[in-house]
Order: C-alpha cells, then structure tokens, then sequence
C-alpha cells in the first residue's frame, strides 16, 4: 500500500506535473509576426503584444492583418486556453497609422468613377473589420490589458474582447469624429453594449469626441 500511495503521490505531484508543463511549452513554438510580440508566460496562457513602441503601436496595415492571423491561429491551438492582450511602450496605441494611408488616397484618387473608389475601401474596411472580429471569433477568453492612450483603433480591438482592464492613467477616445471619418470596425456597435447606455455613449464619446478618462468610464459603465 505505501508503495502504491508513494508511486501515485510521484505520478501526480510536482515531478509530473513539471514534466508535463516542460513538453507542453516546449510543443508550442508561438508564431513570429512584424508588429506583434506572441510568448507564453505559463502553461495554457499566451501573452500578444502589440509591438511597435517607436510608432506608439500605431496600427498600420501589417499590424490589422496580423491581428488577424494571429488570433485565428491561437483560436485553432490546443496549448493556448486564454489570451491576454497588452502593448509594449508608453501607451497601449495610438490608433490608425495615417502615414500608411497616403498610398491608399492615391489608389483612390486614381479611379475617376465613385463606385469604384467605394469599392477600393468596402474591401479594406471588411478586412479590418475581419481581423479585429478575430477576438470576438475566438473560442478563449481574450483579456484586454490597457495602459496609456487607447485611440481609435484600438477601443475596437479592446471592444473584441471578453474582459478588459485599465491602468489608472488609461484614457480612452475615438478620435475618428475629429477628422470626419467613421469608427468603422466595431466600436460603434460593440460599445453600446459595453457600456450600456447608448444615449450617453452618442453623446459623449462618438459625437463630441471627448477623452474618456478610466475614472469617467467606470461612471459611464
């Protein structure tokens, strides 16, 4: 009997349970991205970092596909059970990168008939809103991890997820309204729900474009 209850103790305590954790992070070699940083921190949990510090993790058109792919990936791996979400630098991101815009407004401007310079951004549009989809799509649990500015962009890749969390200093705005464009992507739509006061929402954040400190937030939810 003691030497049944000492094999069983070994088979199910630290040695195994080592062991097991040894083969199962060494089984999932996280892909490797331009703009993300991917790692696994503990068994079962994988760590995404939006990775572009030098540009405040502005969200160029690499970093909306990789979004994409990588939570697509994770949302298939058996290793991973919950993703978190954070952003390495100052602020969590400064929303959609503007520079790589310029070669957007050429293609467009390129085309003389309105159809086909809707047509151009219909499809761009849909592929962002695939990708941030992605984090919804996924079968883990997504966690948001906040800190900083979160501009744009960003509230609708936050908004894909399942739970999210702030620093104090985050602060949160769709600066969309300030330039004449749409939030597009998913905010508008998963915001309200979020929140849960849609006349609040419209009259504060989407239309007057105001930034939302984390204290203002917790009060608005």
């Amino acid at each position: 009997m003691n030497c049944l209850a000492s094999t069983f103790k070994y088979t199910l305590g630290k040695p195994f349970i080592a062991k097991n954790l040894t083969r199962a992070m060494a089984s999932f070699t996280p892909d490797t991205y331009k703009t993300l940083v991917v790692h696994v921190p503990k068994q079962f949990v994988v760590h995404v970092e939006l990775n572009r510090p030098d540009k405040l993790n502005a969200m160029n058109h690499t970093m909306w596909l990789e979004i994409g792919e990588c939570f697509d990936s994770l949302s298939e791996n058996e290793e991973c059970r919950v993703i978190v979400l954070s952003a390495a630098g100052k602020i969590f991101t400064a929303g959609l990168d503007l520079s790589g815009m310029l070669s957007l407004g050429q293609e467009i401007a390129e085309q003389e008939d309105v159809a086909r310079k809707s047509k151009i951004l219909r499809k761009l549009i849909t592929t962002y809103q695939k990708s941030i989809s992605s984090l919804e799509r996924c079968p883990k649990p997504v966690i948001s991890a906040v800190h900083g500015a979160c501009i744009g962009g960003g509230m609708s890749l936050i908004t894909a997820a399942d739970i999210r969390y702030a620093t104090k200093d985050a602060w949160f705005t769709l600066k969309e309204v300030d330039i004449g464009l749409t939030a597009d992507v998913g905010a508008l739509q998963r915001l309200p729900r979020i929140i849960g006061n849609q006349s609040l929402l419209k009259s504060k954040l989407l239309w007057n474009g105001p930034n939302s400190k984390i204290k203002t937030s917790l009060e608005w939810s």
